[in-house]
């Protein structure tokens, strides 16, 4: 194990290049698929609609750099909340930009999460009556189908 240096130690060096061609460096659709949990059929339908554009190698191969993995990085942060591949190709029409697709995502979360919290009150308070060896009314069994 790698202890941490002490305060006022030098930091030890980076390679430089070598980060810099990790983070340069084109994946194939297997690997591509493989890293983002999608299928490499997945990531041609993105293509056929026109959400991502991978490039092609000199022997005509698709590869996937940086910009073409920040776009799968989008695409699938939509998808993950439900809308489907026209609305999302609607939203990324002509910009690239990560940060408001994030910032969508992020509200849409807050929100499931605002929802899930008031459902685990409503389900909590519902066993509590039923270990205190309550009825539930139809009214409490409508509610916590609701939730």
């Amino acid at each position: 194990m790698a202890l941490a240096p002490s305060p006022g130690a030098t930091p030890p060096l980076v390679d430089v290049d070598r980060l810099k061609t990790a983070m340069n460096r084109f994946l194939s659709p297997s690997e591509t698929a493989r890293r983002f949990g999608v299928t490499t059929k997945a990531l041609r339908l993105y293509e056929r609609h026109g959400l991502i554009a991978p490039v092609r190698s000199a022997s005509g191969w698709r590869t996937y750099g940086p910009a073409q993995v920040t776009r799968l990085v989008q695409i699938l942060a939509l998808k993950r909340l439900g809308l489907p591949l026209a609305r999302i190709a609607q939203l990324l029409a002509g910009r690239d930009d990560l940060g408001a697709v994030l910032a969508l995502q992020e509200d849409v979360l807050a929100q499931d999460s605002q929802r899930l919290s008031r459902a685990l009150a409503v389900v909590r308070g519902a066993r509590r009556r039923l270990a205190a060896g309550t009825v539930l009314s139809i009214d409490d069994l409508a509610t916590l189908a609701k939730e």
